[in-house]
């Protein structure tokens, strides 16, 4: 006969050393998740963004996710794919070396949508790229005939930014959009289990990472042939 109190006993110690419940992809959002120590602000966003992806709707509840705050998530990972991935214009000078003097970027929205995406780069300073005057004055008066700063940025970059403007882009986006960014990784990290955190920290850090370099502009008189909006 057992002792008065030990059925409950047994209860609470299977309760306490039962595994605890896994995500329906917890090695993906670790792995997602632990993406996000080593590596440059705006795979910090995209790794954030699809870690979020990766819960199912009982799991975001659970984890706190507000629905702005899984609507901005969308936002940020449509903007960070068209930041991270510019058209770059290239050139061979006559020493046969390639350089890069200009981007586009092919954003997920149309100009009518631009209020909406580019709110944030509204005021931002920013260089079109022209090859002859023909091209500079041609982007001035378009210009002046837009009277919506987001639509300007929206016209512009979708058509040749100067690299430095391309960087102030990313810049701004990042200094936008990292606060909602870490207010996600808090609450999803609440959900994944340490051992799963600490094993994809262990095989992402175990990995040999080429170092990537910066863009900057070729030097070549570009900032002479652009105007500032």
């Amino acid at each position: 006969m057992e002792p008065p109190g030990m059925h409950r006993v047994t209860q609470i110690a299977a309760e306490v050393l039962r595994p605890p419940l896994r995500l329906s992809a917890e090695d993906l959002v670790a792995s997602e998740l632990a993406s996000t120590i080593a590596t440059d602000p705006l795979n910090k966003i995209r790794h954030a963004c699809e870690a979020l992806m990766a819960l199912n709707e009982h799991e975001k509840k659970t984890a706190g996710i507000t629905d702005e705050e899984e609507q901005t998530a969308y936002q940020m990972y449509s903007l960070v794919l068209a930041l991270q991935r510019p058209v770059v214009d290239k050139f061979t000078d006559s020493h046969g070396n390639v350089i890069e003097r200009a981007a586009t970027i092919a954003w997920p929205f149309g100009r009518e949508e631009a209020p909406l995406w580019l709110n944030w780069a509204k005021n931002l300073p920013c260089r079109y790229y022209a090859k002859t005057p023909g091209e500079r004055d041609a982007m001035e008066q378009k210009m002046k005939e837009i009277e919506i700063l987001s639509v300007r940025k929206y016209v512009m970059t979708s058509s040749k930014i100067t690299l430095d403007s391309l960087s102030r882009f990313q810049h701004r986006f990042c200094v936008e959009f990292m606060p909602v960014t870490v207010t996600i990784i808090k609450k999803i990290m609440k959900l994944i289990s340490p051992d799963s955190f600490n094993e994809a920290v262990k095989s992402i850090w175990g990995r040999k990472f080429a170092g990537g370099k910066g863009k900057t502009e070729d030097g070549t008189g570009m900032a002479s042939r652009t105007q500032t909006y």
